[in-house]
């Protein structure tokens, strides 16, 4: 199931509803949100009680960006992994070396 992102102009929207205490079921519907996205939203970027559209988008930024770095094995990992399965007492076989995606 694909989740939606949701633009500032939505999260503003949540914000002032909220506020004007509209009941949460009429707020995602009258969005045209799934009922699942609105309260992710609400569980990922609230702060103690209270929703703030600026804070939610600024979070929500941060982890689209953050999402897509991705760790990659470098040689002087590889070396440090290797010189700790070698002190390890559980491994007493020389392990295959195979790293084709050493960068």
């Amino acid at each position: 199931m694909k989740h939606k992102h949701l633009t500032y102009d939505q999260r503003y929207s949540i914000e002032m509803m909220l506020k004007a205490k509209v009941q949460k079921k009429i707020v995602y519907q009258t969005l045209k949100l799934p009922e699942s996205t609105f309260y992710r939203e609400l569980k990922r970027n609230s702060k103690k009680r209270s929703y703030n559209a600026n804070f939610a988008h600024m979070l929500a930024d941060e982890l689209k960006r953050d999402c897509h770095l991705k760790t990659r094995l470098t040689s002087s990992m590889i070396r440090l992994i290797e010189i700790k399965l070698k002190s390890s007492p559980i491994i007493q076989e020389p392990l295959p070396l195979m790293y084709p995606f050493i960068i």
